[in-house]
Formats: C-alpha cells, structure tokens, sequence
C-alpha cells in the first residue's frame, strides 16, 4: 500500500509507491524524486507562487531571511517576532 509524505511545514503531499523489486523500487525514487524537485524553488531565479513566511534571526545584527510586512497601518499588538521587520507607509 502507498504510503504518504508530507514534510513538516509544508502543505504538499508526497505518495510513496510499493514497489516489487530493486527495478520497480529505483523508478519508484526516481519518480518521488522528480515530484519533490517540481515543488521546490531553485537557489537562484525561481519564483514563489504563494505567501512565504520564515523564521526571523533575533540576534542583533544577525544576518538572514526575515519577514516583511508593508502596510499603511501600525503593527497592532502581538504581531509579528523579534526580527521581522515592520515598514509603515502613508
């Protein structure tokens, strides 16, 4: 029976295939290989289809990827952590 995957914090669904022997079990990865490939950003130039949100590094003068929120309102309380970053526009 198939199995599924999801990695955590990820809203795709991977199904593992049971496979007979060492031929169909190669094809197998082959092909889950390629389905996670599809669903992934390259490093360089690729393009998010979606809302992204990370962890934000909390040491001052960290470097890192960090949530940015744009808005013409102020943060209300509660919003947000330690090293994201706010920008108000009016």
């Amino acid at each position: 029976m198939p199995q599924e995957y999801t990695p955590a914090g990820s809203n795709a669904t991977f199904t593992i295939p049971v496979f007979s022997d060492v031929i169909d079990g190669q094809k197998a990865f082959r092909d889950f290989a390629d389905d996670i490939a599809g669903s992934t950003v390259a490093k360089q130039g690729g393009a998010f289809s979606g809302t992204v949100t990370t962890v934000s590094p909390t040491g001052a003068g960290s470097s890192g990827v960090r949530n940015i929120t744009i808005s013409d309102q102020d943060p209300s309380s509660g919003v947000g952590q330690n090293g994201d970053i706010w920008i108000r526009y009016v």
